[in-house]
């Protein structure tokens, strides 16, 4: 069983070596999403990312870019749909003119998502930055890692891409 929502902020404050950083009301309580601080302001974000990650550097100086064709395994499954658009089109004329308008916008935000997307690995942590939208990060403290999987498709091969999960 989960813990409560009101215990996820207090189990990971409890785990820290360094006091917990006072943050308004948002830091004791979790929302349903999962984060611990869904309210704070970014400074204070960042203040409580050193507190959390003492071993880290937060936040980090530089970002590495991903793989330059990163965008078209996110893109292959948009392209996928240009066949049953030119369906839509053979059959429907017009109207089904818009699904085939809707595969350069799909192209367009993987290529936005993977231009915005980045990786870090600095002392020991390694940071993931991924959304050209809604911005997300990722931290990871090396000797706390338990498991690594290396995963590659047949077009991430053919590209000379792997992910690390």
């Amino acid at each position: 069983m989960a813990p409560p929502l009101h215990a996820t902020a207090l189990v990971l404050f409890a785990s820290t070596t360094s006091p917990a950083v006072p943050l308004m009301a948002a830091v004791p309580v979790a929302s349903r999403d999962g984060r611990v601080a869904p309210v704070a302001p970014p400074d204070r974000c960042d203040a409580l990312i050193a507190r959390l990650l003492p071993a880290g550097h937060w936040p980090p100086s530089q970002w590495r870019p991903l793989h330059r064709r990163a965008w078209m395994p996110l893109a292959l499954p948009s392209l996928l749909l240009l066949l049953p658009a030119g369906v839509l089109v053979w059959r429907f004329g017009t109207p089904g003119w818009l699904a085939l308008l809707a595969v350069p916008v799909f192209v367009a935000m993987a290529m936005l998502h993977a231009r915005h997307a980045g990786y870090s690995v600095q002392g020991e942590l390694v940071a993931i930055r991924s959304g050209w939208l809604s911005r997300r990060w990722r931290f990871a403290e090396l000797d706390k890692l338990q498991v690594i999987r290396l995963s590659q498709s047949p077009l991430q091969r053919r590209l000379g891409m792997a992910s690390l999960l």
